[in-house]
């Protein structure tokens, strides 16, 4: 009698059982995928912040070889606020992209951008870096 009582018993509990397989399958693929779709999120979010970054410096190369070819261009204050672009753009962390002040110093950097090509005057096309406004 004891053995048909655990093979009831068993049959009973079956459907359990298969539901809690199918949900420990389906948590271990759901992290699988999520995985998978973080990490194309953030090549993403990284490239959009890499050309942001890089179109900041590049712009900075190009108002440095002004400075020096013509420097009756630039005034004091707005070569000081060239320098302290410089120096925010070094301070951006291209290798520990889990340091958590990253976004700030990209704050800064946009807003120290923004106050230089307001003080040189240089008129920059708007197109010139997708999703990135002046």
């Amino acid at each position: 009698m004891s053995n048909e009582a655990d093979f009831l018993d068993a049959v009973l509990h079956i459907d359990e059982q298969f539901i809690q397989d199918g949900y420990e399958q389906g948590r271990i693929i759901g992290q699988e995928v999520e995985r998978k779709e973080g990490a194309a999120l953030g090549v993403q979010k990284g490239f959009e912040i890499g050309n942001e970054v890089g179109f900041y410096e590049g712009c900075l190369q190009v108002w440095e070889a002004l400075c020096i070819s013509h420097p009756e261009l630039f005034s004091d204050r707005s070569l000081k606020s060239l320098q302290i672009l410089r120096e925010k753009i070094a301070e951006f962390s291209w290798n520990d992209p889990r340091k958590e002040d990253i976004l700030d110093v990209l704050d800064q950097i946009r807003g120290k951008f923004k106050q230089s090509k307001s003080q040189i005057g240089e008129p920059l096309p708007k197109a010139s870096v997708q999703g990135v406004y002046f």
